[in-house]
């Protein structure tokens, strides 16, 4: 017996009939249970709220902190503790209380809203779960991938592998996962009116949300100030701006849709010549001969189909390129940016606003572009709200094919940046449109540094990194 006491006292054992933290989660009674988790939630509170203060000064940062790594802190909890759902709401609150009008300016969160932000970004959400509603959830899938584990433990086998089960099961959650979304979207849109389900559409578009899931990187210029980050939500939900004027200098009523619109002050030009020049820096990096505004062969009689085809001996096009859909032969590419919300299409499918526009830009210069100048011509069609066209997407995902190629590197890694650096300069030249003084000629830059310092090395530097 003496024995005995001495080899418990040599190894330290504590002896409990409360409970213990074990590996990160809790092990005991249901009390100490909630006590230790009321202590870390006091913890997770006080963090939230620091993010929250952070975020009235660096919303896009704070943001990007919350959504890609924060609220993966509370996953270990979800997953290995059963029935905290409501032991986890105060997060929420606080979530919803602090966090959200700190990204957005000031929106105060309704029932409503607070479920559409917690949707993804591709379903027209902000990614900002709502713990209380998936804890169990989480707990009930984390329990089903680690059954296996769990045997293996119990058998005392020495090694684990991933059998074709576990990977059908990850699939089947995942699945799962985007069917109750969906579901839950499409309940929300019973409420919502035509406006609001516009917006959806247009921000369930695959490269609509890339400037939010994007993280904050100065040097690849994918930072916005925190006026433009909270404008560009207001924009995305339909929220009202704030410190608009009330009267264009047009004499216009001043809202969202004149500003994407309205011609005085030359925004609207910049906002297309931004993604023109961003464009054609790209495609420097691969083709022969690119140019901006290529002026077009003086025609000599020739005779077109569509009585809309530009037929003045000054037409240009928007960016040439040499050997980029066959070798040596010139593509021509005109760029068009529209704005969805425009009367004119707004009771129009989204996807058929870029066809109408597709087809335009084809009947003004397609067929001169084939048979004046043996090329071919590509209509690339944007939306102001981040979406890219058909033509368009064929176009830069041809485009990022062909730079993977030449820079040895991923195609995925490409197809993103080039998918990040359209979005951003959408985003900067869309604001530029609403906060722009139209009163005198603007004299602005707003290229994200690849325009202007274009060299092929600098360029593609951080792609390889």
């Amino acid at each position: 017996m003496k024995h005995a006491e001495s080899t418990f006292k040599d190894a330290n054992i504590k002896i409990t009939v409360n409970g213990k933290r074990h590996l990160g989660a809790v092990i005991g009674t249901e009390e100490f249970k909630v006590e230790y988790l009321n202590e870390k939630i006091q913890i997770w509170s006080e963090e939230i709220k620091a993010l929250s203060q952070i975020a009235k000064i660096e919303p896009q940062a704070a943001f990007s902190c919350f959504v890609s790594g924060y609220k993966h802190k509370l996953n270990h909890s979800m997953r290995t503790i059963p029935n905290i759902s409501e032991i986890i709401r105060p997060i929420d609150d606080i979530v919803t209380q602090e966090f959200i009008p700190a990204i957005t300016g000031g929106i105060i969160c309704s029932q409503h809203i607070r479920k559409l932000l917690s949707l993804p970004a591709k379903l027209g959400g902000l990614g900002l779960p709502i713990f209380s509603d998936i804890a169990d959830i989480e707990y009930q899938n984390s329990m089903n991938v680690t059954r296996q584990l769990k045997e293996n433990i119990i058998n005392q086998e020495r090694i684990y592998q991933v059998d074709d089960k576990v990977k059908s099961l990850k699939f089947k959650i995942k699945t799962e996962k985007l069917i109750r979304n969906t579901k839950t979207l499409e309940k929300l849109k019973e409420n919502m009116n035509e406006n609001e389900k516009k917006l959806n559409e247009i921000n369930n578009e695959s490269t609509a949300s890339i400037w939010l899931t994007s993280l904050p990187l100065l040097d690849e210029g994918y930072v916005v100030d925190k006026q433009t980050f909270w404008d560009s939500l207001r924009i995305r939900y339909g929220w009202q701006l704030t410190r608009l004027p009330q009267e264009c200098v047009c004499s216009a009523k001043f809202n969202i849709e004149h500003a994407l619109t309205c011609k005085k002050g030359g925004f609207v030009t910049l906002r297309h010549n931004e993604i023109r020049d961003v464009t054609a820096a790209m495609l420097n990096v691969v083709c022969k001969n690119v140019s901006t505004e290529p002026i077009l062969q003086t025609l000599t009689g020739e005779n077109f189909n569509y009585a809309t085809a530009n037929s003045r001996d000054d037409a240009r096009l928007d960016i040439k390129a040499r050997g980029f859909w066959v070798t040596g032969q010139t593509a021509f590419f005109d760029v068009r940016v529209f704005n969805p919300l425009a009367a004119r299409y707004r009771d129009t499918d989204l996807n058929k606003c870029y066809l109408q526009n597709e087809k335009e830009k084809k009947r003004h210069y397609n067929e001169r572009v084939l048979n004046v100048e043996h090329g071919s011509f590509t209509p690339i069609v944007l939306s102001a709200n981040g979406g890219v066209g058909r033509e368009g997407e064929k176009f830069y995902s041809r485009l990022a094919e062909m730079i993977s190629q030449k820079r040895k590197t991923h195609y995925s890694i490409v197809a993103a940046w080039v998918k990040r650096k359209i979005s951003f300069s959408l985003v900067r030249s869309v604001m530029l449109c609403v906060r722009g003084s139209r009163s005198m000629s603007p004299n602005v830059n707003i290229t994200s540094g690849i325009t202007n310092d274009i060299t092929t090395s600098e360029r593609m530097s951080n792609i390889e990194q």
